[in-house]
């Protein structure tokens, strides 16, 4: 999850000012604690919840990858679309996970949850569908993505996923888990 955190001081240009643009998600922390009362897995919070952890945490074999950050697409150069874990005093990584990253890094994971903005947004190519975020999960081995194709408030994202979640652990497969959810909490774009 994601809270805003120091500005890492050595971090110059589009880095810096990508961080500084970031604002607090109080209900993606919320969202993520309600999970850990139904599944038992790895939770990280604030500085924990860093690159470099998740670069090692992904190649462990978790069936599920749930990520609830900021989102940050790139409409001029969708490579560098990125999610945003949180800062660090290491200048090792710059705590963007960008979709080239993405594409090389290798998981067992069955299913990748991108509870953030704008994961399912890019250019369409044939053959491909939308070059996004969650389209580079695939390229990493991850069979199924969830993502969002607008900006969604993090308040409601939170109970989404709660009920998602909920209907996962009684059995549901993924795609009715989804469709259960309250159709008057979908999330809509924020203008």
């Amino acid at each position: 999850t994601y809270e805003k955190d120091q500005i890492n001081p050595n971090r110059k240009g589009k880095v810096s000012t990508l961080r500084r643009a970031l604002s607090p998600l109080k209900g993606a922390k919320e969202e993520v604690k309600n999970l850990q009362n139904i599944y038992y897995g790895d939770y990280r919070f604030a500085v924990d919840a860093n690159e470099a952890a998740f670069k090692q945490q992904i190649k462990e074999g978790y069936a599920i990858i749930h990520l609830a950050m900021h989102g940050l697409f790139d409409d001029k150069n969708p490579a560098y679309s990125s999610l945003a874990f949180s800062e660090t005093p290491d200048t090792t990584d710059d705590n963007f996970f960008h979709t080239y990253e993405i594409a090389q890094s290798r998981t067992n994971a069955q299913l990748v949850v991108l509870s953030a903005c704008e994961t399912a947004i890019g250019e369409e190519q044939a053959g491909e569908g939308a070059m996004s975020i969650a389209r580079y999960f695939i390229y990493a081995g991850v069979p199924a993505t969830i993502a969002t194709r607008w900006q969604v408030n993090d308040q409601t994202t939170a109970i989404i996923m709660g009920q998602f979640y909920q209907n996962l652990y009684n059995g549901m497969p993924v795609h009715k888990a989804m469709q259960q959810c309250p159709r008057g909490l979908l999330p809509l774009p924020m203008i």
